[in-house]
């Protein structure tokens, strides 16, 4: 037994080769999130691959990965592609990101000898179809041999055990800010509240505001918004755009644990948001930005007003504030090392690493 115990230590010294799975063709939450933690197990020592399910084209952050010397491999979408994959390279974990990997690498996980982790990151249940498929995402969780969510209140909707594992950001460097843009980030989408834009900027029509991003509801917003909102498109690199923001506002009607509010924060720009999700773990009301009761556009607007009028002493300890607390609490120093915890003692309770020793 003791033999035993002493082979399964020694394998966990060793780095897994794991698998970051995802299918995508732009850049957003769940992309961020698997560009940090590639970064952060590639940094660990661990041999890491980002597996993308399909190949819609060059993906935008393909030159990212490149440039950390991350490995790539492209699928062709099919699930025999996938089993193949598997058992040409036999990863030790594959831990999966959205509805799409998740289902695909769960039924693999049944036909081969790998540890599925699926990490659930979506605040808002879809419709139509998309509903469909959260509904049976949510209900196979049980195939995982570990469920993650990025908060509480998604891994209450999951029908089996769960844990809650903040989203993190490799902290940045800090720059000194002289910004000015009021902007909103992210995708044009019903969820993140785009359309309530045009209420903010046609009330208070001498502040611009910035958007980047592009969704479904785009074309419309272009036309029925004002002239003080400007659009910057889709983007598949926030970094030359950053330093131009010196306040981030989210008027979204669902979140996980969002993202961009912490790409934001470590870089000294607050954000004024609605409470939804998770953010309030984020957003310390009149410490690291703003939270208004959801759906108050009257209350965010005079947030918005306030900030314009705020003094330039008051935005920097508000600043400084926003990303200590991001530093502190969701930096990839933190919370790599936590992933990790969960992937060994997931390898070191798999039956065949210790039945085949223990029983020779």
């Amino acid at each position: 037994m003791v033999y035993c115990l002493l082979i399964v230590e020694l394998n966990m010294q060793k780095s897994l080769k794991i698998w970051l799975c995802l299918d995508s063709r732009a850049t957003g939450g769940i992309e961020t999130y698997v560009m940090q933690l590639a970064i952060g197990l590639k940094q660990a020592g661990q041999q890491v691959s980002v597996v993308f399910i399909k190949q819609y084209g060059t993906h935008p952050l393909l030159s990212v990965f490149q440039q950390k010397h991350i490995n790539v491999i492209f699928l062709d979408g099919r699930f025999a592609s996938l089993i193949r994959r598997i058992n040409t390279n036999k990863p030790d974990i594959v831990h999966s990101h959205g509805y799409k990997a998740g289902l695909l690498c769960r039924l693999a996980a049944k036909l081969t000898s790998f540890i599925l982790v699926s990490t659930y990151h979506a605040g808002e249940i879809g419709r139509g179809k998309l509903a469909l498929f959260d509904w049976i995402d949510r209900h196979t969780a049980w195939l995982n041999h570990q469920s993650l969510a990025v908060n509480i209140n998604i891994c209450r909707r999951l029908p089996t055990d769960c844990k809650v594992m903040d989203n993190f950001i490799a902290i940045p460097r800090s720059t000194p800010k002289t910004a000015n843009q009021i902007a909103f980030v992210g995708r044009l989408s019903h969820e993140k509240g785009p359309d309530l834009l045009i209420t903010l900027a046609s009330r208070l029509p001498t502040i611009d505001i910035h958007i980047y991003g592009s969704g479904p509801m785009e074309i419309d917003l272009k036309k029925q918004c004002p002239a003080n909102c400007i659009f910057h498109g889709n983007q598949n690199n926030m970094d030359d755009h950053w330093e131009n923001i010196a306040l981030l506002i989210m008027p979204s009607r669902y979140e996980g644990l969002p993202m961009v509010a912490m790409e934001s924060m470590a870089r000294q720009i607050p954000v004024i948001a609605f409470d939804v999700g998770a953010i309030d773990k984020l957003v310390i009301d009149n410490k690291t930005g703003w939270l208004i009761p959801a759906g108050q556009i009257n209350r965010f607007q005079e947030k918005l007003e306030d900030w314009i009028r705020m003094d330039d002493e008051l935005k920097h300890l508000v600043r400084v504030a926003a990303r200590k607390h991001i530093e502190d609490n969701f930096s990839s120093t933190k919370i790599v090392p936590q992933i990790l915890q969960i992937y060994s003692s997931l390898m070191q309770n798999k039956k065949p690493i210790c039945d085949a020793i223990c029983k020779s």
